[in-house]
């Protein structure tokens, strides 16, 4: 009870702290476009030829918006309460980011070099009992792994010319566009003096990547 009456009280002392620093803005602005007025009046009236009003015009605006700054603007955007929405801002902003990838699109690409080098190399150095990859070999701490020559194993860093590479990413952001349909060729001709018939599988495609921030990989594999 004492707790909820202490919180209250501290409440309330920041409401009359708030209101207290809003009225003293409020009238000092009024002050200043009263007296400014009067200023411009008495100019126009005594000396027209000779302008002076704004320069007290524009000294105490200066004033007049420090004064505002330090009520409006550190609370609005350098406040406590500023920081507070930033970071739950960035937070959210992380979390929709977080859960935008579908997890079933995630997965490690390489060639057989690493896979073989994977499959031999033990998670703990003093135990062979668990390797980094086993058996059936199609899967990498959780995630799909897919095995192709096409991942090249002749990459070159420092002394190291037979480097492989390792990719992982998010798939779903691969895209592959197929420009015919398939064509199939039944070729009986030039292998026929064997009995042997060569068919020709053929499809125009390509392959574009959407977002690049969607793949990382290591390059420098020793496999």
């Amino acid at each position: 009870m004492k707790e909820q009456q202490k919180g209250e009280k501290e409440k309330y002392e920041r409401a009359k702290k708030r209101i207290d620093e809003l009225k003293s803005f409020y009238s000092h602005l009024f002050v200043y476009l009263a007296v400014n007025a009067g200023l411009f009046l008495l100019n126009i009236l005594t000396s027209p030829r000779h302008l002076w009003f704004y320069w007290p015009l524009i000294g105490w605006g200066i004033g007049l918006a420090i004064h505002g700054l330090s009520v409006f603007g550190t609370q609005r955007f350098l406040g406590k309460d500023w920081e507070e929405r930033k970071i739950k801002e960035l937070m959210d902003r992380d979390g929709e980011w977080a859960y935008s990838i579908n997890g079933n699109t995630l997965a490690y690409l390489t060639n057989p070099k690493v896979k073989s080098h994977m499959a031999s190399t033990p998670k703990v150095a003093s135990t062979d009992s668990v390797m980094l990859l086993d058996a059936p070999w199609n899967s990498l701490y959780g995630y799909d792994l897919a095995v192709t020559n096409n991942v090249p194993s002749d990459l070159t860093k420092g002394t190291l010319t037979t480097a492989s590479a390792l990719i992982y990413g998010d798939f779903s952001q691969l895209l592959i566009g197929f420009h015919s349909a398939v064509d199939v060729l039944v070729d009986p001709y030039t292998g026929g003096s064997t009995g042997a018939v060569r068919i020709r599988v053929m499809q125009e495609m390509d392959i574009a990547v959407r977002h690049a921030q969607s793949f990382a990989a290591c390059l420098d594999i020793d496999a």
